[in-house]
Order: C-alpha cells, then sequence, then structure tokens
C-alpha cells in the first residue's frame, strides 16, 4: 500500500511539476524502479489527484474574490486537437488555472473571479475585461513594450518620454513603499498626471489625424496606442493613485507561461489531451512545494526565491483525458 502511494505522488510529481510526458515516465518507473506502469495508469493517478482537490479550488476562488488586486490573462491551448483557452485568475500568492472552449466572458464568469471580486482587476486591456463593473488597472509592461517599438524604431520622442515617466513613477511607487506610506504624496502624484497630460498631447500632435483617408503604419500604430493611453489614463496610472494595483501583469503571464512549457516538452501524442491540462494541474503541487521547502530544514532561503511561495490550482475535471465542456 505505502509503495503504491509513493509512485502515485512520483507520477503526479513528474506529470505536472516535471512536466514529463506520459510515455517517458513509464520509461523511467521502467528503468530506475523496476515498475511497469502504462500511461493510461499514469494519467489517471494524476486524474484521480486532482479530482481531491474541489474544497481547496471553491477556496483558492474565494480569496481571490476578496483580495486587493488579482491578475488576468488567458492563453491558448490544444485539446483534442481544437484550440482552447486557458485562463489565469492570480495574485501574488494565490493562483486559479482553467481550461475552457471559450476565451471571452462565459469562459470568465465559469472560472468565478471577476464577476464576484471587490478589489483591482489587472489586465492587459482585452475588450471582454470592460464588461465587469469593477476598479481597473492596465498593464504597463505592455504600454513600455508598444512605446519603445514607437519611440525607439520609430524614433517618436513623446514615447520614449512616456516610457522614462511611467518608470519614474513606479521608482516614485517603490520608494513610498518602502518608506511605509500608504500613497504618493499629493505634489508627486500631481506632477506625474501634469506630465502625463503633456505627453498625450505631444503624441497626438506627432501623429496628426490625415484630411484624406486614414492612418497607415507607424501612425496607424502609434494613433492606437495614444487612444488607449488618453482615455484609459486612469487605469494606466492606476498603480500611482492605489497601492493595491500592481504595475503590471507580468504575475498572471508567467503563471500562463506553465502552459506553453507543457506543450513544449510533451511530445506530439500527448498534445491531444494534455496541454490544457497537465500543466494547470502542475501549478497545483508546486505551492505545496514551496511551502514545504521553505518551511523545512535542509533547504536553503533560495529555495523559497526559487519557488516563488505561490498558490497554484486548476479545476480537476479538466487534469488528463480531458472531455472538452459545451
Amino acid at each position: 500500500m505505502l509503495l503504491r502511494a509513493r509512485v502515485r505522488a512520483l507520477a503526479c510529481y513528474l506529470a505536472v511539476h516535471q512536466h514529463l510526458p506520459y510515455d517517458r515516465m513509464t520509461q523511467l518507473f521502467h528503468d530506475v524502479l523496476g515498475i511497469d506502469v502504462s500511461t493510461g495508469a499514469l494519467a489517471t493517478m494524476v486524474q484521480e489527484a486532482g479530482g481531491g482537490l474541489g474544497l481547496f479550488l471553491d477556496t483558492t476562488r474565494e480569496q481571490l474574490q476578496d483580495a486587493p488586486a488579482v491578475n488576468f490573462d488567458e492563453t491558448g491551448a490544444r485539446v483534442a486537437g481544437r484550440l482552447h483557452w486557458v485562463h489565469d485568475a492570480s495574485n501574488d500568492l494565490l493562483t486559479l488555472l482553467d481550461c475552457h472552449e471559450r476565451r471571452g466572458s462565459i469562459a470568465m464568469e465559469d472560472l468565478g473571479v471577476i464577476s464576484k471580486m471587490n478589489g483591482i482587476a489587472v489586465h492587459d486591456g482585452w475588450r471582454p475585461y470592460r464588461r465587469y463593473d469593477v476598479v481597473h488597472s492596465l498593464c504597463n509592461a505592455h504600454h513600455l513594450r508598444e512605446l519603445e517599438g514607437i519611440g525607439v524604431v520609430f524614433d517618436q520622442g513623446w514615447a520614449k518620454e512616456m516610457i522614462a515617466l511611467l518608470l519614474e513613477a513606479k521608482d516614485s511607487v517603490e520608494t513610498s513603499k518602502s518608506a511605509g506610506c500608504h500613497r504618493l504624496e499629493e505634489t508627486t502624484l500631481h506632477s506625474i498626471r501634469v506630465r502625463y497630460g503633456m505627453l498625450i498631447q505631444k503624441g497626438w500632435a506627432a501623429n496628426p489625424a490625415p484630411t484624406i483617408g486614414k492612418r497607415h503604419g507607424v501612425k496607424a500604430t502609434a494613433a492606437n496606442l495614444l487612444k488607449r493611453l488618453d482615455r484609459d489614463r486612469a487605469d494606466v496610472l492606476r498603480f500611482a493613485t492605489d497601492f493595491r494595483a500592481p504595475f503590471d501583469n507580468n504575475q498572471a503571464e508567467r503563471d500562463v507561461r506553465m502552459v506553453k512549457l507543457q506543450q513544449k516538452i510533451s511530445d506530439p501524442g500527448a498534445h491531444s489531451r494534455e496541454p490544457a491540462a497537465t500543466a494547470p494541474s502542475a501549478a497545483t503541487s508546486r505551492r505545496c512545494e514551496s511551502r514545504d521547502r521553505t518551511s523545512s530544514p535542509g533547504y536553503s532561503s533560495s529555495s523559497k526565491e526559487t519557488s516563488g511561495s505561490r498558490e497554484w490550482s486548476l479545476g480537476p475535471e479538466r487534469l488528463p483525458t480531458v472531455t472538452p465542456r459545451s
């Protein structure tokens, strides 16, 4: 019985933390442990382990609903040869992942966080997020990348200055937090807002609307970015006006990156059932590992830095041998 439990534990660890394809797992069990286990049995072990996460998932979802700020993102993954979407809701401690046939609001409703949350929704500005009556905060990592393309590649000075302003504001927020403050000084915040508005005006002046036809090329790219920065300036600067909001949405992007990693290293035959299921389930075990390592003797502080001391979870019905939800 003990050996069986250890085999099950090792199967879950190899599948969801090391992202090992099932056929290679069977080879490892045979070559190293002298145990013959079929790929189907291994998949069932992982699925059954996920099936016991119901209470854990409910608790994770409830805590995210009450969190001060939650990061959201989504990424594509193939299930049974069809494109599905892995949706993520996370903060600095918790991550909830779910795989769905749809990308938009139906999937967000099923994830069950943004529609019931009380805090700030941090995202990349994708339109479906705007359907929810919550406080929004836009990812400035996206803005910096777009501004760099316009400012550096196309040599528009206003974009370079906007990069400098956003990074300066970020530094001011971090300095204030380090000093134990809960907000920026009014003079500092006012200066940021005024300079932000002036740079928006400078950007429009550099990219005027044509008298005939539409903008093309860099002018169209710059105008689209300017429109967002102008219209949603309160959400762009949310990190400076409300310290609950992070500067970017990198947390969510790192979370869904696990799905892409699993797809890359799995064999082609596994792609029909694993990417949308096994990668999210990998997230569940990671929190357990980080918690145990950082609280147990014999592990250095670097273990915590590597593991991140974070919570991962997913809907257990979408572990290996996934049946796509209608």
